[in-house]
């Protein structure tokens, strides 16, 4: 099967590359946005459509002369960067009324408003909340220090210990403001966050740079995610095998198994698949891949593999004893390598193949000093076979080949220059 951009994921088979490319953007795009866009080299003309999936709306921007602005179909002012980097976010309501503001150094501000347009609530990251809701005052119970952590959650922004730190938070309370943030019970060594089960769920290095993880039950990673915007996600089932991976790149994998946890398909996002087969043991007797191989596999009752056959018509038989020692070897190269006692012939090949077995056997017992028994200078290998022998063209092949094993010539022996003109 020829892969194309068609049939690189079965589930979105009519997605086109310029679609997907404006994906995989979506995707890893973090502000500033524009700076960001740059430096991806993306080309202009793909920005609205961009900027309107990230933010799930039809919008537009426009560019000054050392800023830029996105505007949505309100023409209300939703973000805003300057040459800087530096940015402001805004959101709006129904009736343009602004609800959200949160800009680049961590700044934040929420505001309701009631069906008249009144506003009913206010907080900022400062931990500063107004409240004019009817019958609704501010909860009594919430202590200063409670207050202030909540303050710095709600403001606090990766990398997270760098911000701490500028925001001169005192060490005692890292803990209890790292456990608020991530909802659970966590500590911090160095500049490294693990949860209770000793899974590392952050880590930022002096630069600033940091990586975040997320665990299942297992506690296999289900998520991890980095600052420069690369993410991964993977899927476990009740048995912890990994069935699904995705990551921002676009690239996915997934697998399925069978009772007994064996992998029985597998396929990926450039159109690759395997599929497998198990005996009641659990040995591979099947697979097949999307490349036209297959390849077939029997089993004694020791559960040593004792044929296999190919695709490419390549196969092979052996023989096993009762302490599953290798006995007998046999593969369609016509290579047979025998250590059963006394040697005996096989009652079971057919009288052609016991023909020209023995015809072999001759053969060599008849070379002397690693020569051919014949005059060179009279017959060929393959007039010396038909005229003693009445071989044909193809049963001299096979002889030649069981003769030269046994005679200890490889291939490149074969190719000699003396081999040539003899055969």
């Amino acid at each position: 099967m020829k892969i194309t951009i068609k049939n690189i994921i079965k589930e979105n088979k009519d997605i086109d590359p310029k679609q997907r490319y404006i994906n995989g953007i979506v995707n890893r795009l973090r502000p500033p946005y524009f700076y960001k866009l740059m430096s991806f080299d993306v080309p202009k003309e793909l920005w609205n459509e961009i900027l309107s999936k990230l933010f799930n709306q039809i919008l537009t921007y426009r560019s000054r002369s050392r800023s830029r602005s996105i505007y949505d179909s309100n023409n209300n002012e939703i973000y805003f960067e300057d040459s800087n980097g530096d940015w402001v976010k805004r959101e709006y309501d129904s009736n343009n009324n602004k609800i959200y503001f949160e800009n680049s150094y961590g700044d934040w501000v929420k505001w309701e408003y009631d069906e008249n347009n009144n506003e009913i609530y206010y907080e900022n990251s400062d931990g500063v909340i107004i409240v004019n809701r009817p019958r609704n005052t501010i909860n009594e119970n919430i202590d200063s220090k409670q207050r202030y952590i909540n303050g710095i959650v709600n403001r606090l922004r990766t990398p997270y210990f760098i911000n701490l730190g500028l925001y001169d938070v005192p060490r005692e309370l890292w803990n209890d403001i790292f456990s608020n943030l991530f909802k659970q019970i966590v500590t911090y060594r160095s500049r490294s966050i693990y949860d209770s089960n000793n899974n590392q769920i952050y880590y930022e290095n002096s630069d600033g740079h940091w990586g975040k993880w997320e665990y299942g039950e297992n506690n296999n990673v289900i998520y991890r995610e980095n600052s420069d915007g690369y993410w991964e996600k993977s899927e476990y089932d009740s048995n912890n095998n990994k069935i699904y991976y995705e990551n921002s790149d676009g690239h996915w994998e997934k697998s399925e198994y069978d009772e007994y946890n064996n992998e029985i398909y597998y396929e990926n996002s450039v159109g690759y698949w395997v599929k497998r087969e198990y005996d009641e043991n659990n040995n591979n007797i099947y697979s097949e891949n999307s490349y036209g191989y297959w390849e077939k596999r029997e089993y004694d009752e020791n559960n040593n593999v004792i044929y296999i056959e190919k695709s490419n018509g390549y196969w092979y038989k052996r023989e096993f004893d009762s302490n599953n020692n290798v006995i007998y070897r046999e593969d369609s190269d016509g290579i047979i390598i025998d250590y059963r006692p006394k040697n005996p012939i096989n009652e079971n090949i057919d009288p052609k193949q016991k023909y020209l077995s023995l015809v072999v056997d001759n053969m060599v017992k008849q070379s002397v000093n690693n020569q051919f028994p014949f005059d060179s200078g009279v017959y060929t290998f393959n007039e010396y076979c038909k005229k003693v022998y009445g071989l044909t063209d193809d049963e001299i092949d096979y002889v030649f080949r069981k003769y030269r094993f046994l005679m200890g010539w490889d291939e490149y022996d074969r190719s000699l220059p003396y081999l040539k003109k003899l055969i």
